[in-house]
Order: C-alpha cells, then sequence, then structure tokens
C-alpha cells in the first residue's frame, strides 16, 4: 500500500510538472504571436518609408520588437534550465548596424540619463558575421543596458566591435560603479545578483547576463567580464565567424 501510494504521489508531481510545463509554452506563444506579427508589419512599413527620419524610427520600434521577442524565448531557456532547447537561426549579420540601431533605442530609453555611448568598428570591410542576429542584439543590450543602468549620471559607454582570424569579438566598456572581485565568477549564473547598497541601488532579476550565457553557448562562443571595483567593467564576448 505504501509503496502504491508513492507511485501514486510521484505520477502526480510528473503530471504537475507535464502541466506547468505546457502552461509555460503556451504563455510564451500567446506572447510571442502578436509581437511577431507587429514585427512583420513594422517591417512592411519601413521599406515604404522614404522619409530618412521617420524611417529610422519605426526600425528602432521594430528593433525594440524583436527585442522582446528574445527576451520571451531566452526566458523560458532559463525558466526551463536546459540550453539545448534554444534554437537558433543563423543568417549572415551586419554587425555594425545592429549595433548601430541597438545604441540609438538606449539612447531614447535613457534619454533622461546624461550618458554617452560611442561605437568602435575595427571589423574589416565585408567580414561574414554567421548567427543569429536577434538574439546576439539581445546580448548586446544586455550589456549596453547594465552600463547605463549600474552608473552615476555623464556614463562614458564604449562598444568596440572587433574580429580575429577565427572570431567575432564584442566589447563593452564603461566607467560605472563596477564590481567586487567576489561577484565576478557568480555573474552569470541564475538569478545571482550583485547585492545592492544604501547608496547604489541595482534593480534586476538576475536574468539578463544568464541568458546572454545561454545565447553565446549556444553559438559556440565565449562570454566573459572584467571589472574593478567603483572604476567600471568590460563585458565581452567572441562568437564564431562560420
Amino acid at each position: 500500500m505504501l509503496l502504491a501510494l508513492i507511485a501514486l504521489l510521484c505520477v502526480g508531481l510528473q503530471l504537475g510538472k507535464i502541466r506547468r510545463e505546457e502552461t509555460i509554452n503556451g504563455t510564451i506563444h500567446d506572447l510571442k504571436s502578436p509581437l511577431n506579427s507587429a514585427f512583420t508589419t513594422l517591417g512592411w512599413i519601413a521599406s515604404g518609408e522614404t522619409n530618412e527620419a521617420k524611417r529610422k524610427a519605426i526600425e528602432r520600434v521594430q528593433a525594440e520588437v524583436k527585442h522582446q521577442v528574445s527576451n520571451i524565448e531566452a526566458l523560458l531557456v532559463t525558466v526551463r534550465k536546459d540550453r539545448n532547447r534554444l534554437v537558433l537561426k543563423k543568417e549572415d549579420i551586419d554587425m555594425p548596424r545592429l549595433a548601430e540601431l541597438t545604441i540609438g533605442s538606449l539612447n531614447t530609453l535613457y534619454r533622461e540619463k546624461p550618458h554617452h555611448i560611442e561605437l568602435v568598428n575595427r571589423l574589416p570591410q565585408g567580414i561574414r558575421i554567421h548567427a543569429d542576429g536577434m538574439y546576439i542584439e539581445n546580448v548586446l543590450r544586455n550589456f549596453v543596458e547594465n552600463a547605463l543602468k549600474y552608473a552615476d549620471d555623464g556614463v562614458e559607454v564604449t562598444v568596440t566591435l572587433s574580429a580575429d582570424a577565427r572570431n567575432l569579438n564584442v566589447d563593452v566598456a564603461d566607467n560605472g560603479w563596477g564590481i567586487a572581485p567576489c561577484h565576478l565568477k557568480k555573474i552569470f549564473r541564475q538569478f545571482y545578483q550583485v547585492p545592492q547598497t544604501e547608496e547604489r541601488i541595482r534593480k534586476g532579476y538576475g536574468i539578463g547576463l544568464a541568458q546572454s550565457k545561454y545565447i553565446i553557448d549556444e553559438h559556440k562562443g565565449k562570454i566573459s567580464v572584467r571589472s574593478t571595483e567603483g572604476k567600471g567593467s568590460t563585458f565581452s564576448f567572441s562568437i564564431p565567424l562560420e
């Protein structure tokens, strides 16, 4: 009798887990569908817009929608704790253009906070970068947005694009608050947050950098951070060119 009760309990727990996963999947689908439609519609509108300023504004909104779709998918990966469920749609991407759109979007979002973001493009002309643009934009955005959030007014951020024989390299450096050495090894863990102080409030859920690591791992790349408390941080990632 006891064994039967244990077996029934195990089956019940498993069914509950399956139902929860189905609920998560259904919610993710419901969230993504209208955003994907909006993304497609905005692309169609932008393609027919002759006014350069209006076209750029539409593209910035389209980038925001794409970022939200990426966030939703990456959040599902984080909740499941299963990196193999991330499906990449690789294509040739214009990395400088992607960086410009990301920076433009964040400049608009953080227009009330004094800051400066510089893009340094050291990529050879005509270089071929084959990756999932939506997810790579997600990582870059996470890095730049964190640099803006965890810094005082007037923060300087430098995004550097470069390449070696095998890899695309992206570095995001800032002169913000920095991170103490004891936290650096944990910074890419799920739900890990650097403790806040009375002077410096660090808002977040500890998901963005974990998502970034999932994405770069799936691209067979590397992700890292260098930081000095009180002086700033440099978050970096590299992915194979082919």
